[in-house]
């Protein structure tokens, strides 16, 4: 079924007996969720089982009130082919509508293949609908828009979350600049980060001379398990290339250096900030604190902050 036949379908009023979506954005399914029950009359209920609302509705009076049940992840059902018959021409619902959630599809199943035409898809948001949805909440340069959805590695559950502490930040500072409030919630880690694999970015950063930057992507590197003999070689290899590229008199670098075209790109952004001296002097230390570690002289945990009070 596609989610502008449902659309259609809310438009109308006129639904289904039951439903079975596959839920990979649980807040845009709750949208849909949410008007069914509007346009229906019903009351949302949660349930375990199918079992669970066979058993409600045959013991409905007239006077009960409509409802609209959820069931997330009822395995049971997936081959209880019975129960597939009994909620086919909807008459033991009676007037209630029932909602599959499954948060995973194995597409092998005898279920999906017979629901083929039934189930319908909640996946991710591409970037450009997360920021229409973003600026409907709250005010945030499209900039600041990409920096949260990245930060929420795309989940529009989490990107609501983070909006209402964006929200009452603001409130509660009387600050109508809510790019600052994103930024400074950011920076304070009231707003979560996602450690990534950033070992290329802390080079960048030790290459740059920025200490805070690199400082902040070195904490990014150990908390995805980053060793300190894997970031000290990187080191070494980048502030080697640098060295080699800056102090080259050939109009032909690669020949002379011996270093490949992306090697030398990578490189050239860093000219001139570090002296050829203190390039070796970098060099030096870094080899020098990986043959320490090796022989017990210097605490590998200690290394990379070691090498950088001493370099940057």
């Amino acid at each position: 079924m596609e989610l502008n036949s449902l659309k259609a379908q809310i438009k109308s009023g006129s639904f289904d007996h039951f439903y079975i979506w596959k839920v990979d954005e649980p807040a845009i399914a709750r949208v849909y969720r949410d008007m069914i029950a509007k346009k229906s009359g019903a009351n949302v209920s949660y349930v375990d089982t199918i079992a669970d609302v066979f058993g409600r509705a045959r013991s409905r009076s007239l006077l009960s009130t409509k409802t609209l049940y959820v069931i997330i992840d009822d395995k049971d059902f997936l081959r209880n082919e019975r129960a597939w018959k009994a909620l086919g021409d909807g008459s033991e619902l009676k007037d209630d509508i029932v909602i599959f959630y499954y948060t995973s599809a194995d597409q092998r199943l005898k279920f999906w293949k017979n629901f083929k035409d039934r189930a319908i898809e909640f996946g991710k948001l591409d970037d450009r609908l997360l920021v229409k949805h973003i600026q409907k909440d709250v005010p945030l340069s499209e900039k600041s828009c990409h920096t949260l959805i990245d930060v929420c590695e795309g989940d529009y559950s989490r990107i609501l979350l983070e909006i209402d502490k964006i929200q009452n930040y603001s409130d509660s500072i009387n600050l109508g600049d809510y790019d600052m409030c994103l930024l400074q919630l950011l920076d304070e880690g009231a707003i979560y980060k996602q450690p990534k694999d950033a070992i290329f970015d802390f080079v960048s950063a030790v290459l740059d001379r920025k200490p805070k930057l690199a400082y902040d992507l070195l904490e990014q590197s150990y908390a995805v398990g980053e060793a300190n003999m894997v970031l000290l070689s990187v080191l070494y290899n980048n502030f080697r290339a640098v060295l080699q590229v800056q102090t080259c008199a050939s109009s032909d670098v690669a020949k002379s250096t011996g270093l490949n075209g992306w090697q030398i790109k990578n490189a050239r952004p860093f000219i001139d900030r570090y002296t050829d001296d203190e390039l070796i002097h970098a060099l030096e230390i870094l080899r020098e604190t990986e043959v320490g570690i090796k022989r017990g002289e210097i605490s590998d945990e200690v290394s990379v902050n070691y090498c950088l009070v001493n370099i940057l």
